[in-house]
């Protein structure tokens, strides 16, 4: 007997079809991708989450303006839905790209939790003799260019919760920001009951975490905890490289102490990041073993101005301390870009600036020079509009592109053959590259901070 698999497919929603999105991630095939096409659309999530149980990519269509927005319009009580997504089989994987991750500012516990124990079917209570003492669900999770916001259930309140008894083997998160977040932006822990019941120690084998902010968090940024005991450190590993992590821990108190970050016998590598905060009790991190290493990292309280090297623990080493003010843009507003005299610019041990490289703006991923045609070309920008003259008054024919700083094309137009155009992007704050491309070729490649 021969058995043909069903292919693997791509597959396109507007907002308005969310119900069959839902309904068609539960017959998906590994390999399977599933297309946001609404720039900005709200894909609402009321009274079914988005559940993984294969293989599978949900992402933003290219070229749009702005994010798709995945939303609860209600949740956090018995009869709603808790989560946006969650993972409902083992030996599966998730990417995000592109997207926007909305609670309703309320009531929403998770943007994205793991399965816990007993979801299968083969577990009946920590008791349970016949249980393999092994975590149930193994999984793959790859986050890129996304925003998670508005997880604020009183009690709750998780960007992302690794659930105990779930394996995650591969998690990388790139590019993306966490925000009015009620609790932790991302959380994994394994208590000592749960190591004593199920003789299991690791639970997050590789997390990576590269240009990332996290920003208004309520309890811990990232919480990733496991039992007091240095000998399983090496199972459990965490890297953090070029993040900015502003306002955290506002509304925890464990150990008496507020931590922006919560790191307890796990492997853990801090480089080249930025910690602000404008509370004086605010700790910056608890690192608790000797198997980490901080290195190259920006610290500053804005509240009081002081350096907050007295708020870190680490049993670990911590070299290369820059205490300074970043010089945040508009820090109150989510723009982290540092001003063009910032101390921390050239500061990572890369030579790019400390934090989250969105904000840098000396950071020009493309290679392509910035300055080509600066003597030809006026151009400016005032808000989310873009100002560009030609100063011999030839007219300009071809066409413009924005890319994100990560080579992801946000906003394309003509030029009209004016000898002056105003480009209205509507597009957020930020970094973009813009390319003219005319008869010649591409002219003028230059950066631009939209504000």
């Amino acid at each position: 007997m021969v058995f043909i698999a069903k292919s693997q497919t791509t597959r396109q929603y507007t907002a308005d079809q969310m119900a069959t999105l839902i309904a068609d991630l539960h017959s998906a095939q590994n390999g399977d991708v599933f297309v946001l096409t609404t720039s900005g659309g709200i894909y609402k999530v009321d009274s079914a989450y988005l559940a993984v149980d294969a293989k599978i990519t949900i992402k933003a269509a290219d070229g749009l303006a702005k994010k798709p927005i995945i939303k609860m319009v209600q949740g956090g009580f018995a009869s709603q839905v808790d989560y946006l997504i969650r993972f409902t089989a083992s030996d599966v994987s998730l990417t995000l790209q592109g997207l926007e991750l909305q609670g309703d500012s309320t009531a929403t516990k998770y943007a994205i939790r793991t399965a816990k124990m007993g979801d299968f079917g083969n577990y009946s209570g920590y008791s349970d003799p016949n249980y393999d003492k092994q975590p149930i669900e193994t999984y793959d999770l790859t986050i890129k260019d996304c925003d998670f916001n508005g997880f604020k259930e009183s009690s709750y309140g998780y960007a992302i919760n690794l659930y105990p008894g779930t394996l995650g083997r591969n998690i990388e998160i790139e590019n993306s920001t966490f925000s009015q977040i009620e609790r932790n932006g991302i959380e994994a822990y394994l208590n000592t009951t749960e190591i004593k019941a199920h003789g299991y120690w690791q639970f997050v084998q590789n997390l990576n975490i590269t240009n990332c902010t996290f920003y208004n968090i309520g309890r811990a940024a990232i919480e990733i905890r496991t039992a007091d005991t240095a000998s399983v450190s090496g199972l459990n590993k965490l890297t953090i490289n070029h993040a900015t992590f502003d306002s955290c821990a506002w509304n925890n108190s464990d150990l008496g102490k507020y931590h922006t970050l919560m790191i307890d016998y796990v492997q853990a590598t801090i480089t080249n990041s930025i910690f602000t905060d404008d509370v004086s009790d605010d700790y910056i991190f608890r690192l608790q073993n000797q198997y980490t290493d901080v290195d190259y990292i920006g610290v500053w309280n804005l509240g009081n101005g002081n350096g907050m090297t007295d708020t870190i623990q680490s049993d670990g080493p911590v070299n290369h301390v820059f205490a300074d003010n970043p010089m945040y843009t508009d820090r109150l507003a989510g723009n982290f870009t540092l001003a063009s005299d910032s101390p921390f610019l050239g500061k990572a041990s890369d030579g790019h600036a400390l934090g989250d490289l969105r904000w840098d703006p000396d950071y020009n991923p493309t290679g392509i020079p910035q300055t080509a045609a600066n003597d030809q070309l006026l151009f400016y920008s005032k808000g989310s509009n873009i100002y560009i003259k030609a100063k011999d008054n030839n007219s300009l024919w071809g066409e413009v592109t924005l890319d994100n700083l990560f080579g992801q094309v946000v906003y394309r137009a003509a030029l009209n053959g004016t000898t002056q155009q105003t480009l209205r992007t509507n597009l957020k704050s930020g970094v973009y590259i813009v390319q003219l491309k005319m008869d010649k070729g591409t002219v003028l490649a230059k950066k631009v901070i939209l504000r």
